[in-house]
């Protein structure tokens, strides 16, 4: 099964948006797919949307005007770069994003080429506050070790520690400033980025899910995950039809999850004359 988020990555398989920006580059007259740096910006691209941003000047795709939190939906629709991300003269790179329907602060990503470093900067629009912006210093080379292979994943490694280094240091609190500068807690369950509130609901039994997606209309949001249900699916029905399913390419296009994870409790519970299916699944 294709992770979900970039720091679940290995030498064999790469999330499936990530995979599709790459192929991307092939198709585009001005960017090599050979270039590290290009990778990397690929890669930081991503990391801002696992974090709830959505980017704009992206042709032809719509924007979420309340959503500023993680959804695979979200990641899939972007399966391109924006139309300018890349100073092909200076190496040099921007990309502009929004945190859902908190348009007024933009958030601006660029990424510096100094030598063999790179320097990643995170600034914010109209805060007034005395700090607006986040920086962060990476070496290309300890994250992207073969530009040039026809494997993609084997581009790769090291993701996830480039990933908890982008979100802890500019993601994150760049999100947590927005937030609390829009009246929006973060000391609290909903003020918890949603990539995180989904490992934390991976360790709860379906029906307590349920119950906790009656909480509010943002929890429930969070609980219809379709990566959710498909990680319940693959934890609860241990067989080899549903691995087959699951690692089924394209699959996540034409399925939904959580019908499927009903199907299969029905099946198994009346098969076991024990319980009744819930309705409110």
């Amino acid at each position: 099964m294709n992770p979900t988020l970039i720091e679940e990555s290995s030498s064999k398989r790469i999330p499936h948006n990530l995979e599709a920006l790459v192929k991307s580059l092939d198709g585009s007259p001005d960017v090599s797919p050979t270039n590290t740096n290009d990778l990397i910006a690929v890669l930081l691209y991503v990391l801002m949307m696992e974090t709830g941003y959505s980017p704009i000047n992206v042709g032809g795709t719509s924007i979420s005007s309340s959503d500023h939190g993680f959804s695979i939906h979200k990641l899939n629709r972007f399966c391109n770069m924006p139309a300018i991300w890349k100073n092909i003269r200076q190496n040099n790179y921007e990309m502009t994003f929004t945190l859902g329907r908190f348009t007024q602060h933009p958030c601006r990503l660029l990424i510096i080429s100094i030598d063999d470093e790179i320097i990643v900067n995170l600034l914010i629009s109209n805060l007034n506050e005395e700090r607006n912006g986040y920086s962060l210093g990476i070496q290309p080379s300890k994250y992207v070790v073969n530009p040039t292979s026809n494997c993609i994943p084997t581009k790769f490694r090291n993701l996830r520690d480039l990933s908890l280094r982008f979100k802890n240091s500019l993601s994150h609190p760049a999100r947590s400033v927005i937030l609390t500068k829009e009246g929006i807690l973060n000391a609290s369950l909903l003020g918890v980025p949603d990539e995180v509130k989904i490992k934390i609901f991976k360790y709860l039994k379906v029906s307590d899910l349920l119950k906790l997606s009656l909480v509010c209309s943002h929890l429930y949001t969070v609980t219809e995950e379709q990566g959710l249900w498909r990680y319940f699916l693959l934890r609860d029905f241990r067989c080899e039809d549903v691995e087959d399913l699951v690692n089924q390419p394209g699959i996540n296009d034409i399925i939904i999850w959580k019908e499927e994870y009903k199907k299969r409790y029905t099946s198994v519970h009346i098969r076991r004359h024990k319980w009744h299916f819930r309705s409110d699944i």
